[in-house]
């Protein structure tokens, strides 16, 4: 029962972060990078208020320090550096460079926080992240990062290496806290200076303000917020402390499979055998990087 239970965590969460992409697009129509971020991360704490005033008391000043550490390195600067990223690449490519996750942490984890891994798992992280680079460049345009581009690509990088970071933060140090507590008051201390910001930055007072699009992309970016970032992030940290990092950072490869179904579905996209193939590799990947021992927790 728990692995299913883990396993349903594991396919919402790819659900939910594979169409976090088109919102951001959305948002990106009408606001700049920071505002989007703002809105995103600052609808997430608002959202989530009520639990973190209730719960913020019981903790000690190091426990909110991390925290805190939480909502800075593995929400609001990625949410800002994607957001900045996406006004200049496209999304299969901004796709590969997430990929990067679970080899960040495995690799992070092992250096810095005594993370035990196995043979096994490796293999699988590299398996599945060989086979997403092959699946992701199963088409001509997705092949070109030009150098004009490469400092956008390398905004991505930074962002998953602060997930990297982060997951291996709240797994070895967060472990005993309860997610949705947890989730709750690392997005109200992150959503202060966004909420600031926003004020600012004129979002309310903009002459576009009222208008169609200038709203959608508001909504889009408060959608962002409250299921894409608090409701997933939630899940997402659920997931970790029933599992480990490793497992949760896997997520990362799941997302391809949302956005082919989302091609299929919405796009008449056909899917070819290399794309079944890649697809497969990947879900290899994801098994043998999730595998333990009989007797161990995955």
């Amino acid at each position: 029962m728990k692995k299913c239970i883990d396993w349903g965590l594991f396919i919402i969460l790819c659900v939910i972060w594979g169409s976090s992409f088109i919102l951001m697009k959305h948002g990106l129509e009408e606001l700049n990078p920071f505002q989007v971020a703002a809105i995103r991360i600052g609808s997430a704490g608002l959202v989530l208020l009520p639990i973190a005033l209730l719960k913020i008391k019981k903790y000690s000043k190091k426990e909110l320090f991390l925290m805190f550490l939480v909502g800075l390195i593995g929400n609001l600067i990625p949410a800002i550096l994607f957001c900045i990223a996406e006004t200049h690449l496209d999304s299969a490519v901004a796709g590969i460079l997430n990929a990067l996750t679970p080899l960040l942490t495995l690799i992070i984890g092992v250096v810095f926080f005594t993370l035990k891994t196995t043979f096994i798992k490796t293999l699988g992280i590299i398996i599945g992240f060989v086979s997403l680079v092959l699946l992701l460049t199963s088409k001509e345009s997705v092949l070109s990062i030009d150098t004009k581009h490469l400092s956008y690509s390398l905004l991505i990088l930074v962002a998953t290496i602060a997930y990297g970071i982060n997951v291996n933060i709240v797994t070895t140090y967060l472990k005993k806290i309860p997610a949705l507590e947890m989730v709750s008051i690392a997005f109200f201390i992150s959503a202060i200076p966004c909420i600031i910001y926003l004020m600012w930055s004129g979002l309310f007072t903009n002459p576009k303000f009222g208008t169609l699009s200038y709203n959608q992309s508001i909504l889009h970016s408060v959608l962002l917020g409250v299921i894409n970032t608090s409701l997933a992030s939630y899940l997402f940290y659920l997931l970790m402390l029933r599992t480990d990092a490793i497992f949760a950072s896997l997520v990362c490869y799941g997302i391809p499979f949302v956005a082919i179904a989302v091609g299929i579905i919405y796009a008449n996209e056909e899917i070819h055998l290399k794309q079944y193939i890649c697809l497969t590799f990947i879900l290899i990947g994801v098994l043998l990087g999730t595998y333990s021992p009989k007797g161990k927790n995955a």
